[in-house]
């Protein structure tokens, strides 16, 4: 690690892939690794160990450097999803203090409908976590987590039409109104705070522009024609002209 950070920015973009033993990675170890320009890193975060060790007092030095803080201790009384969330959004808020963005892919045991483990992703750019979230799914059934042997069918939350409602939807909140990004500043704000892929999210914009929920000015598109890319403007606020 010192040899890597000595060459600053003449090494060449690196992607890390950190799979430690148990969950015997320091915190301050991937925070360097980040710091080293052009790099992203994949960790291995080794759920089903670190949910059984949050309360084996002689565990606590390893899991204060695996997190970076000692707040883990206060998941302790937490049980069931709730303590599985607390743990993974904690993991994750503690590498956004020093990467762009961190996404995590949940991956259970074949046979078991829970949590072995998850890989975390990090990037200092959104295209990166863009990138790497199309992949995922793209090999997934368009899913964003592995549902082991008995999730190979598509339940009702992966259809098409409910994953476009859920982002129209999502977009509806008031919290998007009035304002004007372009699509790249969209994917940039979501990618790695929503389960949506690029894919998904233009197919939603398009059909919300179609119904004049939105305008798009067109910039990197053909101005009479129905794309959204890029730098492709979109105002969140109804068009006065109805559908178009």
């Amino acid at each position: 690690m010192d040899e890597l950070e000595g060459k600053g920015s003449t090494l060449a973009p690196t992607f890390f892939f950190v799979d430690p033993f148990g969950y015997s990675i320091k915190m301050d170890t991937i925070k360097r690794i980040m710091n080293v320009p052009k790099s992203e890193v994949l960790i291995n975060f080794m759920f089903n160990f670190i949910n059984r060790s949050i309360n084996i007092p002689s565990e606590a030095d390893r899991l204060n450097m695996l997190f970076g803080t000692s707040k883990w201790e206060e998941i302790r009384p937490k049980t069931g999803a709730d303590r599985e969330d607390s743990i993974i959004n904690l993991y994750k808020k503690q590498t956004k203090m020093f990467s762009n963005y961190s996404y995590a892919y949940k991956l259970k045991f074949p046979d078991q409908n829970r949590t072995y483990y998850y890989l975390v992703h990090l990037t200092n750019h959104f295209k990166g976590c863009n990138i790497m979230k199309s992949a995922f799914a793209k090999h997934n059934s368009g899913r964003l987590e592995y549902s082991g042997n008995k999730g190979k069918d598509l339940s009702f939350f992966d259809l098409p039409e409910y994953k476009e409602d859920l982002i129209t939807n999502f977009f509806r909140n008031p919290s998007w109104k009035n304002k004007s990004l372009s699509f790249d500043e969209i994917i940039a704000i979501i990618i790695d705070d929503t389960p949506f892929i690029e894919k998904d999210i233009r197919t939603a914009l398009k059909t919300m522009i179609k119904n004049g929920e939105i305008i798009r000015i067109p910039v990197t598109s053909k101005p009479n024609g129905t794309g959204l890319s890029k730098a492709d403007t979109i105002e969140f606020k109804e068009n006065p002209n109805g559908k178009h």
